[in-house]
């Protein structure tokens, strides 16, 4: 009976714009093997839709390749990688995933942490924690606005033809965004409490300038017992991408730091080479990751700083 193995290239973290190439290896009993056929399906975040190849043939016998252009809108968020394959009549399925991030930090953090074996954590499981940390970071970092009652002024009124409206606060969060998250949301409520969704979307962050219509993208009409609602987030006046990026490699490195002490299989050579960072002081990233984010972070209510 077939017993097909595969092996393929390490891909953890992947950027808008960049092009994903599979590269695998078919292998029955440690022998490279033609398959009949093989094709990858890429199924984006939330399960948003998903992308179908089939495999090419390499000179090299049982090797195959597969390319994806990723969108330079692509979503941020984990992509999983489903491989069929039919050798002998017989159909195998291999699945793994990568990350699409801001920026590719797996080099980072592996410097930063100290912990470079690739026998120790790969980039894939580099890339989960990078992720998980960034999520975290983002969390913390962009104050959610929830429910704001829509800016009316003299200049900007709901009048059955004006689009153009500012939100309450300035400096909108209109990146970073992930799975199925909106940069800004409006809702209108009726004094029946319904609820209905409208088309909004921002025309300029820094000011806060936004675009608000009915779903079907007509201008809204006054009607008296009934609110416009916006739900968006906000991020400090201070905020440095460069900043975000190093908190998250630090706030990774610091839960790498972590799993690597709890690992039995380390060299004698990784804990000599990794001592002073690993044993000496294994918080160190935690308290940069924080001494980073108090520098871009949002002033919280009544004046008091946020400290994650």
């Amino acid at each position: 009976m077939a017993r097909l193995e595969i092996l393929e290239n390490d891909i953890g973290i992947m950027q808008r714009g960049e092009t994903y190439l599979l590269d695998v290896k078919f292998r029955e009993e440690n022998s490279s093997v033609a398959v009949t056929s093989a094709s990858m399906e890429i199924t984006y975040p939330c399960d948003s839709g998903s992308t179908s190849t089939s495999l090419t043939t390499t000179p090299i016998t049982g090797r195959y390749e597969g390319v994806w252009n990723i969108p330079s809108s692509a979503t941020y968020g984990e992509y999983r990688v489903k491989i069929t394959a039919t050798y002998e009549s017989k159909t195998f399925i291999f699945e793994n995933q990568f990350f699409i991030l801001p920026w590719n930090i797996t080099q980072q953090i592996r410097s930063v942490s100290g912990i470079k074996q690739s026998n120790d954590i790969d980039d894939r499981d580099i890339a989960i924690i990078a992720w998980n940390a960034y999520l975290e970071a983002k969390e913390k970092c962009f104050l959610r606005i929830l429910d704001e009652e829509l800016k009316i002024d003299g200049n900007h009124y709901i009048d059955g033809s004006n689009k153009t409206f500012y939100t309450r606060n300035t400096n909108l969060v209109s990146d970073h965004l992930v799975c199925d998250e909106s940069a800004i949301e409006g809702l209108y409520k009726t004094d029946d409490y319904e609820i209905y969704e409208l088309t909004t979307s921002i025309t300029d962050a820094k000011t806060g300038k936004i675009s608000v219509a009915d779903k079907d993208g007509n201008a809204l009409t006054s009607s008296v017992g009934c609110r416009v609602l916006l739900n968006y987030r906000i991020k400090s006046p201070a905020f440095k991408e460069q900043l975000f990026k190093k908190a998250v490699v630090y706030l990774a490195s610091h839960e790498i730091i972590l799993r690597f002490n709890e690992l039995d299989k380390a060299t004698l050579a990784d804990l000599d080479s990794n001592k002073p960072v690993i044993l000496a002081n294994p918080d160190r990233m935690l308290k940069q990751y924080k001494k980073t984010m108090r520098k871009i972070s949002m002033k919280r209510v009544g004046g008091v700083s946020y400290e994650p």
